[in-house]
């Protein structure tokens, strides 16, 4: 089927201006071509939205699909529950414009439950790149949820048994975080073989790895150890801001989170050893990652929705602290955060992140202009993920 679609203004993901009036023709699952009004011919099916912003489909790239942020049931262990939660959240994700998703962890197997179910059509979602159960060291952040190793051996093996369930993705806990209860924050905890071993692993399958690393010893380990992508990223400095450049990796801020916990933790009725370390990794983000930004780090979005406070329909909220923390300098710099520079993270720049011929028809339609304000991803029309309409229409 061939599919015209009449774009009010299409901010199409690259850097380029926004065009009014431009059409999108999508033949099956891929987008053919994008031009004007010439490119809509007899018999094609058209879809009207002249009177919305059309951008590329939106890419979470830090998302626990199986907690959904209430912090009376965080870490909930009960494999039910966390199941049809996820299912709930995929469809709030989608409501939400997120069309591609990088799980960063979950018990049970679920993140390749929800995979293998999204794709055989079972249940609405996003396209899921899942990185499976998280590495952690015995007692470290996450262990409710992680498989605990000591020692080199046991990392690679268990990098070995996510690899083995198809992680695309490998989760390592570097440093210690906010939630987790007598834990310093950003303590290094994996260590540096621990993670070089986990790595080696994944690199030699053609995987990737992204690391929970908030303090600068367990930052510079993670790098060193060979990460693609550190998550949170506080307290650090000009040293490592060069080694994320020497290395080439991205920084996945995740602002959401710890904002949330800082400024409305005592209402959401959270314990106050996390109200206070959240609100000193809150305070240090926003100046370390602007520092690094400046210097040229490649920035990308990550909710970290399912977080305590945090759930599937926030996205406008991060991609607005993406710009208020100077991790991104404009709107469409935000914007392509969660577009084009996020099909990068996941290796995927030639299918997703921008609208043009040839990709994958991933887009969405809002009711306002994105450029003028980013809380236009809060009222979101329409949402086509694979050429197929997902939400509105």
């Amino acid at each position: 089927m061939t599919t015209a679609i009449r774009c009010g203004t299409l901010v199409d993901g690259t850097e380029g201006p926004a065009r009014e009036g431009a059409v999108i023709v999508v033949e099956g699952n891929r987008i053919a071509a994008v031009g004007v009004n010439e490119l809509v011919q007899d018999g094609a099916e058209v879809l009207d939205l002249s009177d919305k912003w059309v951008v590329p489909g939106l890419i979470d790239l830090h998302n626990h699909i199986c907690f959904d942020g209430d912090p009376t049931h965080h870490l909930d262990g009960d494999p039910g529950s966390m199941r049809f939660r996820s299912v709930r959240n995929m469809r709030r994700l989608l409501e939400a414009g997120v069309t591609s998703l990088r799980e960063a962890g979950a018990p049970h197997g679920i993140s390749f439950e929800a995979k293998e179910a999204v794709e055989a059509g079972i249940v609405p979602g996003p396209r899921l790149f899942v990185s499976g159960i998280p590495l952690v060291m015995t007692g470290g952040h996450g262990w409710h949820i992680g498989v605990e190793v000591d020692g080199a051996d046991e990392a690679r093996k268990a990098a070995r048994q996510q690899i083995k369930r198809h992680a695309e993705w490998i989760k390592l806990l570097a440093t210690g975080g906010v939630v987790t209860k007598g834990e310093a924050l950003g303590a290094p905890q994996m260590t540096l073989d621990e993670m070089r071993a986990a790595c080696e692993e994944a690199h030699k399958a053609s995987r990737r790895v992204l690391a929970h690393a908030m303090g600068p010893t367990g930052i510079q380990w993670a790098l060193e150890a060979g990460v693609d992508t550190i998550e949170h990223g506080i307290f650090f400095g000009d040293a490592e801001v060069e080694a994320m450049l020497e290395h080439d990796v991205y920084l996945v801020p995740t602002f959401s989170v710890s904002w949330t916990q800082s400024q409305h933790g005592r209402e959401l009725g959270m314990d106050e050893h996390v109200i206070a370390k959240a609100t000193q990794a809150a305070e240090s983000m926003f100046e370390c990652t602007a520092a690094a930004a400046r210097a040229g780090v490649k920035m990308a979005m990550g909710t970290d929705a399912g977080g305590p406070g945090v759930n599937h329909t926030m996205v406008a909220l991060e991609l607005e602290l993406m710009l208020k923390s100077g991790a991104c300098s404009t709107r469409l710099a935000a914007i392509r955060s969660a577009t084009a520079v996020a099909a990068e993270v996941v290796g995927l720049a030639d299918e997703l992140g921008t609208l043009e011929a040839g990709k994958l028809a991933d887009l969405v339609a809002l009711d306002a202009d994105p450029l003028a304000d980013l809380g236009a991803f809060r009222s979101v029309a329409l949402v086509m993920k694979d050429g197929r309409v997902e939400v509105g229409g």
